[in-house]
């Protein structure tokens, strides 16, 4: 672990406790409806469109910021 691995989110405290909470549902309501998300090993885009349209009620700067492709 360097801290050029680590991204700034661009959000604060509370804001990341929310950015917890959302991927603790979405893991949650993925996990328990796998098979209507996965075509191929990928991720179906409604999945992936809602989790971005959410990640950016919480701030579009986490939305820009984040890290991953979803």
């Amino acid at each position: 672990m360097c801290i050029e691995n680590f991204v700034d989110l661009g959000i604060d405290f509370a804001k990341w406790i929310q950015f917890a909470d959302l991927n603790k549902q979405f893991d949650e309501h993925y996990t328990d409806n796998e098979e209507k998300y996965f075509v191929k090993g990928l991720l179906k885009s409604v999945f992936a469109d809602d989790y971005r349209e959410r990640l950016k009620e919480i701030s579009v700067e986490l939305l820009q910021n984040y890290p991953f492709e979803i």
